[in-house]
């Protein structure tokens, strides 16, 4: 190889990583990497294990998911989002910018929002609030009325 093809083939590295630097960042490490293509290792600490990544970290999220049609991707795989990702619960929302101030009031404003969606929530009150909610009261006293009435059969 000669010194032009190396300077050639250098030059196009770095274009490529930099084209890649305007649309995403890295976030694959040690902690969190590809689930399609990474080694996983199972490391004891204490009294429970915890999962630990061996080799490729070239996970990108995407700055807009909405333009490069992903939001997590792995580098050497080219697996996107959920195969990419574990428990990836940000799929196709825009990534967080902005000075300190402006990250914390975003991240808490979605904080907010996963709280309205919360899997824990009270299905009596969500009930309740539904304009379904005559109806489900009278299918379930039918269905007490039926529970009763095979009471008395046996």
């Amino acid at each position: 190889m000669t010194k032009l093809q190396a300077s050639m083939k250098e030059s196009s590295s770095r274009r490529q990583s930099l084209m890649l630097a305007r649309v995403a960042y890295k976030v694959g490490s040690y902690f969190k990497s590809c689930e399609n293509c990474c080694e996983i290792e199972l490391v004891e600490m204490g009294n429970h294990f915890v999962k630990r990544y061996k080799g490729n970290y070239a996970v990108y999220r995407s700055y807009s998911p909405k333009v490069t049609g992903y939001t997590y991707w792995c580098y050497c795989c080219g697996a996107k989002d959920e195969r990419c990702w574990d428990g990836a619960n940000d799929i196709g929302t825009d990534a967080v910018r902005g000075t300190r101030e402006a990250i914390a009031k975003r991240k808490s404003f979605l904080r907010k929002e996963a709280l309205k969606f919360n899997a824990k929530a009270d299905p009596a009150k969500v009930i309740a609030a539904s304009p379904l909610a005559p109806e489900i009261a009278a299918l379930e006293a039918e269905v007490r009325r039926l529970e009763e009435m095979l009471r008395g059969i046996r």
